[in-house]
């Protein structure tokens, strides 16, 4: 048997679960404390064991390339997001200046925006707001429109094609420069 390719408007029924837990890991790791200011996660606390920490931590920090590679979110996002992650665990191999440029980088908030845009530039939805990372510009992300979980009634659109099922498609309107 022969499949037809799905038009980008199908999703993986995982995808919003799995975005989701993505986002919780990575504040989990990147974000989840705050000290006078300043937020950290356990990719931090743990990082202080010299070379196991963030060896460790990075293994865990695998987990959205896995997402990437389920939903086919393309090659290029894999390879920059492991080379953030890369980054992160090489400069954390220093002692105590890897723990301090783990809390200004934020390898895996990164991560999960470009796991983020990307599923939405794939499927063409906007998925959920994405937390900011330093050094970045933010958005107005309140006035983003969330992908809700797909209900049993679009089941009957997806025949054929039994892992995915059918989610109606937001499409992100092009915004100009004064909306930075």
């Amino acid at each position: 048997m022969h499949a037809e390719p799905l038009p980008t408007t199908w999703v993986h029924p995982d995808l919003p679960k799995d975005l989701d837990r993505a986002g919780k890991l990575a504040n989990l790791l990147d974000a989840k404390f705050s000290v006078a200011g300043f937020r950290f996660g356990l990719d931090t606390i743990v990082g202080l064991i010299p070379a196991v920490g963030d060896t460790a931590m990075t293994i865990v920090g695998l987990y959205p390339i896995r997402l990437a590679h389920k939903h086919k979110l393309g090659g290029w996002v894999k390879t920059r997001m492991g080379l953030n992650l890369f980054t992160d665990w090489l400069v954390g191999l220093v002692p105590l200046v890897g723990d301090l440029f783990d809390i200004g980088f934020k390898g895996n908030l990164r991560n999960l925006r470009m796991l983020q845009r990307a599923a939405e530039k794939r499927y063409g939805v906007a998925i959920a707001p994405v937390p900011p990372v330093a050094g970045e510009f933010v958005r107005d992300q309140e006035a983003r429109p969330r992908l809700e979980q797909p209900g049993s009634e679009n089941r009957e659109a997806g025949k054929g094609h039994p892992d995915v099922v059918p989610v109606r498609a937001t499409r992100i309107e092009a915004r100009d420069e004064r909306d930075w």
